[in-house]
C-alpha cells in the first residue's frame, strides 16, 4: 500500500523537511542531496567497500537522503 508513504490526504511524500508542497519537496531534496553528494565525494569511505550489491547501493540512498526521508536506505515495503 503506497498510502503510508505519503502524507495523509496529499500525493506528497512524507518528510523530514515539512515540506507539503512537490515544488517545496524537490527544492529540500535539491539543496540536503547536494550537500550529502560534496560530503560523499569528500569521504567516500562513508558507503563501505564498493560492492555494488543491494546492501550498498541502500548505504549510498541512505547516505543521499537521509534528511529529507524517514526511510532512507529502507527497502520498499510495497509491490
Amino acid at each position: 500500500n503506497w498510502q503510508g508513504y505519503f502524507i495523509p490526504g496529499t500525493s506528497i511524500l512524507r518528510n523530514r523537511v515539512g515540506a507539503l508542497t512537490p515544488e517545496a519537496l524537490r527544492d529540500a531534496e535539491n539543496d540536503l542531496v547536494e550537500a550529502r553528494v560534496i560530503e560523499l565525494r569528500e569521504a567516500p569511505e562513508l558507503l563501505g567497500d564498493r560492492t555494488y550489491d543491494l546492501t550498498y547501493l541502500r548505504a549510498i540512498h541512505r547516505q543521499l537522503f537521509q534528511d529529507v526521508y524517514t526511510w532512507a536506505g529502507d527497502v520498499r515495503t510495497v509491490g
